[in-house]
C-alpha cells in the first residue's frame, strides 16, 4: 500500500496474483522464477509489507500448484527437487496468516472513510496495534520453528539476531 492508495482487499489481491504460463517455455524457468517469487514475498513479510508478501506468497502458489501442476509435461517427482513441500506448505501457511490481518486493515480503512473522521495518520494509529497481535500468533512461529523462515522485521534491531541464526 502506498500513502496515496487504499489498501487492497483480498479479491482484488488474489486477482493480481494470477499468473499463466506459456507451454513453449520449460518448467525448470518457471520453478526459478517461483523460487524469485517465494523469497520476495519473504522479504516484504520481514518488512511487514502485509499486501505485498500476500501477492507474491499468492503468485508463487498459483505459479506451483494451479499453473505447472496442469501443465501435461509435470511431474512432480521428478520436479520435486526443485519444488520443496516446506516452500509452499511455508507459503500456504503466511497467506493463511496475512488474510485475517488484510481483512482487517481493508475494512478498517473504509469504515473509517465512510465515517470521514478519519486523517491518514489516524489510520496507521489504528491499525498498529492490529499489526502487532499479528505478531503474536501460533502461525508466525510456526514459520519460524518449522520451516526456518525468519519473521521478524529487518532493522538495526534485529539484524544481528539474524546473522546468529
Amino acid at each position: 500500500m502506498t500513502p496515496s492508495s487504499p489498501p487492497k482487499s483480498i479479491k482484488e489481491l488474489n486477482a493480481m496474483a494470477k499468473v499463466h504460463t506459456d507451454d513453449c517455455i520449460p518448467i525448470d524457468i518457471y520453478i526459478s522464477s517461483a523460487d524469485l517469487m517465494l523469497k520476495q514475498a519473504r522479504i516484504y513479510y520481514r518488512e511487514e509489507n502485509q499486501e505485498q508478501a500476500y501477492l507474491y506468497f499468492m503468485k508463487y502458489i498459483n505459479l506451483i500448484l494451479n499453473e505447472l501442476g496442469h501443465r501435461p509435461e509435470f511431474d512432480y517427482m521428478n520436479n520435486q527437487a526443485l519444488i520443496k513441500a516446506s516452500d509452499w506448505l511455508c507459503a500456504l501457511d503466511a497467506v493463511e496468516l496475512l488474510r485475517p490481518a488484510i481483512e482487517a486493515v481493508h475494512e478498517s480503512y473504509h469504515i473509517y472513510q465512510n465515517e470521514s473522521i478519519i486523517n491518514e495518520d489516524d489510520f496507521k494509529k489504528s491499525t498498529a496495534h492490529s499489526k502487532q497481535s499479528q505478531q503474536l500468533q501460533k502461525p508466525r512461529l510456526r514459520l519460524e520453528e518449522e520451516f526456518h523462515f525468519n519473521t521478524k522485521p529487518l532493522n538495526n534491531d534485529h539484524q544481528g539476531q539474524s546473522n546468529q541464526r
